[in-house]
C-alpha cells in the first residue's frame, strides 16, 4: 500500500516546496487543494482541525506541529543545545515559547499565524527550512497536545541527521515512529529558497576545491548575489556555515567551542586563565585553513555573552609555549600535522630564551606535557600527541647538544672538538636551516656574538666555527680544516695567558721596564726561560703574542691608575663603557680588575656595585 505521497510546487522564481504526506491508508486520508484569492494562488492543506496554506508571500498555518531546521553554524542557540554536540536542528513547535524566569516551556493554543518567506530564511536556515503537523487521535487541549507531540518527537528530531541531508522519506519515517500513533499522517513542507541554494552551492564548490577564495571568486559571487538580490548578511551567514562544515575546519572550531563551554561553566573563573594558551593555539591551527577569524568571534560572543577571557600574567615565550605544547591535545585525528616548521622555530626561540633567563617554567611545561602525552597514550590507546611530542623533543635534544659544544668552544679555555662533533654540528645545522633559512646562526651564534663576557680568543674561535661550517656547505672548506683552525686558536689562546700570567708576575711596576723594544726583548728571554722550567714550554714565544700581552697590559695600568679612580669619583658610565667597547680587553677580565682595586684600595663593595650599575 501507499506509505507517502510527494508532491513539488513552486512560488515564483525564489520559493520551491515540497509536500509529504506521510501514514497508512492515505490515499484515502490526505487532502490538498490549489486556489485563489484577489488574483493570488495558494495551496492548501488540510485535515479535521489543521490547515496549512503556501501563499505567494508566505505561510498561514492553523495547526498542531511545528517548524525545524538543520542549526546554521553561529545562529543563536540556546545554551542547552549549544553544549550538546548530538543537537544539529531547530525545533520549534507552535505556539510554545521559553519562559526564562520559571526556566521552562509554555504552552499555549494560540497555534496560529502567518510568516513571510523574507523572515523565515532570515530567522532559520537560509536555504532549507520544515513546518509539519499531523493528523492523529488525542484528547486533550491544544496546548496538551502540542506538549505531548514535543515529548514524543522533540528529543530526536533536534539530534536526526536525515535534516541536513535533506531526506525527507526518512525524516517523516522517523516523525511517525517517534509519534508511535499508528492511524497518524504526516504532512510534511519542506520550502527552499533558490537564490540563496545557488549561492551556497556555488560559494560550497569553490571552498571545497581551493580551501580559499580568490579574488576572481569574490567578484563571482559578488556577481551572483547581486543577480538574486541576496543581502550581505545572507551572504556571510552562508559563508561561514560552508566554511565550518568543512571537515577539517570543524574539528578546529568545535574544539574550540568546546573549551568556551567548559569555561562558561567554570564558576569560580580559574580555568579561564588556563583555556586562554588553547583557544590562542586554535585560532594558530586556524589561518593554516584560512578559517575566517569572525567564526571564532562569533562564538565568543555568543557563549561568553560579552565577557572577556582572562590572559596570564607570563612572559610572551612562555605563552607561546603553553599554547604550541597544549596544543597537542585538542584535536585527534592520525593526520593532522599539528606541528609545523613555524611552530618548531617559536619553540626554539623561547627554549633559547628561556636558558637565557634561567627560566625553568619552560622546562616544567615541557616535563608536564610529556607526563600527559605519556597518560593519554596509556588510558586512551592514542599515540597522536605523543608522536608529535617527540618530533618536537628531537629538535630540543639537537639544541642542547649543539650549544653544549659552541658554548664550551666559546667560553672555556682548552676545549678542543673533533672531526666527529664538527660533522655533528653540520648535520644538525642543516636541520635548523631547514626550518628556516639562516636559523642556525640566528638561533646559537648571533646570541653568543652579542654577549658582552665573550672573550676575544671566544669570538675568534665562533666565527672561524661559523664560516667554517659554510665553508664547508659550499665546498670551500673541509672539516679537517675547522678541527685545525680551533685547535691552533685554542692553543693560541692558552699561550697567551701563560705569558700574560708570567709577565705580570715579573713586573713590580706597571710597564716601568717595558718602555723600550730592548726591555721587551730581555723580558721576553727571560719569559721564556720561566716558562721552560715551569711549564715545560720549549717553543719560541711568538712575537704577535707577547706583543699583545704586553699592550694589554699598558691598557690595564692606564685603566687602573687614571679611568678607574676618574669614574669612581664622576660616576661617569660613559668613560667605564667606552673603555670596555674599544679596548679589546675581555669584560669579565675588566671587571676583576676592578674588584682586585677596590680589595686593595679597601672600597666597599656598595661602591663597586654603583660603578657596575651606572649604564643601567
Amino acid at each position: 500500500m501507499i506509505q507517502d505521497i510527494r508532491l513539488h510546487g513552486q512560488i515564483g522564481d525564489s520559493i520551491e516546496f515540497y509536500a509529504t504526506i506521510a501514514g497508512k491508508d492515505i490515499n484515502h486520508r490526505y487532502f490538498f487543494e490549489t486556489s485563489s484569492e484577489d488574483g493570488k494562488e495558494y495551496d492548501r492543506f488540510f485535515s479535521p482541525g489543521n490547515e496549512f496554506i503556501i501563499g505567494d508571500d508566505g505561510l498561514t498555518y492553523n495547526s498542531n506541529g511545528g517548524s525545524f531546521c538543520e542549526y546554521m553554524f553561529g545562529v543563536e542557540q540556546p545554551f542547552r543545545d549549544l553544549v550538546k554536540k548530538d543537537v544539529l536542528n531547530r525545533l520549534a513547535i507552535f505556539g510554545t515559547y521559553y519562559d526564562e524566569e520559571q526556566d521552562k516551556l509554555t504552552f499555549t493554543k494560540q497555534t496560529s499565524g502567518f510568516e513571510k518567506y523574507e523572515t523565515i530564511f532570515f530567522n532559520m536556515h537560509a536555504v532549507s527550512n520544515y513546518y509539519f503537523f499531523l493528523h492523529f487521535d488525542m484528547q486533550g487541549t491544544q496546548e496538551a497536545k502540542q506538549e505531548r507531540l514535543l515529548k514524543k518527537i522533540g528529543k530526536d528530531l533536534k539530534r536526526n541527521i536525515n535534516i541536513g541531508s535533506s531526506n525527507d522519506t526518512e525524516i517523516a519515517k522517523d516523525i511517525l515512529k517517534d509519534i508511535g500513533i499508528p492511524e497518524a499522517v504526516l504532512f510534511l513542507f519542506k520550502l527552499i529558497n533558490l537564490p540563496n541554494k545557488k549561492f551556497y552551492e556555488t560559494f560550497r564548490k569553490i571552498y571545497t576545491e581551493k580551501r580559499t577564495v580568490t579574488e576572481e571568486d569574490k567578484e563571482k559571487l559578488k556577481k551572483l548575489a547581486e543577480k538574486y538580490g541576496i543581502d550581505q548578511y545572507q551572504q556571510e551567514r552562508i559563508k561561514i556555515d560552508v566554511m565550518y562544515k568543512d571537515l577539517a575546519n570543524k574539528r578546529i572550531i568545535d574544539e574550540y567551542k568546546d573549551i568556551l563551554i567548559a569555561m562558561e561553566k567554570d564558576v569560580g573563573g580559574d580555568g579561564k586563565a588556563l583555556a586562554n594558551p588553547k583557544l590562542t593555539r586554535l585560532r594558530t591551527l586556524s589561518v593554516r585553513n584560512d578559517i575566517p577569524s569572525n567564526l571564532f568571534d562569533t562564538l565568543d560572543s555568543m557563549i561568553l555573552k560579552g565577557k572577556k577571557i582572562v590572559v596570564t600574567n607570563e612572559p610572551d615565550y612562555i605563552i607561546e609555549t603553553r599554547e604550541i605544547l597544549e596544543g597537542l591535545f585538542l584535536l585527534n585525528q592520525e593526520d593532522n600535522q599539528l606541528i609545523i616548521n613555524d611552530d618548531l622555530i617559536r619553540l626554539l626561540k623561547a627554549k633559547r630564551t628561556s636558558v637565557e633567563k634561567r627560566d625553568r617554567t619552560f622546562e616544567g611545561i615541557l616535563l608536564d606535557t610529556g607526563r600527559i602525552c605519556d597518560e593519554k597514550m596509556k588510558e586512551e590507546k592514542d599515540t597522536t600527541a605523543f608522536e608529535n611530542f617527540g618530533y618536537i623533543v628531537t629538535f630540543f635534544d639537537r639544541y642542547d647538544a649543539t650549544l653544549a659544544v659552541i658554548s664550551q668552544l666559546a667560553f672555556m679555555e682548552k676545549v678542543n672538538i673533533n672531526e666527529d662533533q664538527v660533522r655533528s654540528l653540520l648535520g644538525n645545522k642543516k636541520v635548523f636551516d631547514d626550518l628556516k633559512a639562516d636559523f642556525f646562526k640566528e638561533l646559537f651564534f648571533d646570541p653568543i656574538l652579542e654577549n658582552n663576557y665573550l672573550t676575544y680568543f671566544g669570538r675568534k674561535k665562533i666565527e672561524y666555527l661559523l664560516h667554517g661550517l659554510e665553508g664547508v656547505e659550499k665546498g670551500e672548506s673541509t672539516l679537517h680544516e675547522i678541527v685545525d683552525n680551533l685547535y691552533h686558536t685554542s692553543r693560541e689562546e692558552a699561550m697567551y695567558n701563560m705569558i700574560q700570567e708570567n709577565v705580570k708576575g715579573r713586573i713590580k711596576t706597571f710597564y716601568s721596564e717595558l718602555n723600550t723594544k730592548e726591555e721587551q726583548e730581555i723580558l721576553k728571554r727571560e719569559i721564556a726561560k720561566d716558562l721552560a722550567i715551569k711549564e715545560n714550554f720549549e717553543e719560541e714565544i711568538p712575537d704577535h703574542i707577547f706583543s699583545n700581552v704586553i699592550m694589554n697590559i699598558k691598557k690595564e695600568a692606564v685603566y687602573l691608575h687614571n679611568l678607574l679612580p676618574q669614574i669612581i669619583k664622576t660616576k661617569d658610565a660613559a668613560l667605564r663603557e667606552d673603555f670596555l667597547v674599544n679596548s679589546g680587553l675581555d669584560r669579565f677580565y675588566i671587571e676583576e680588575l676592578e674588584r682586585e682595586y677596590f680589595q686593595v684600595n679597601s672600597l666597599g663593595e656598595e661602591e663597586l656595585q654603583k660603578i657596575r650599575n651606572i649604564a643601567a
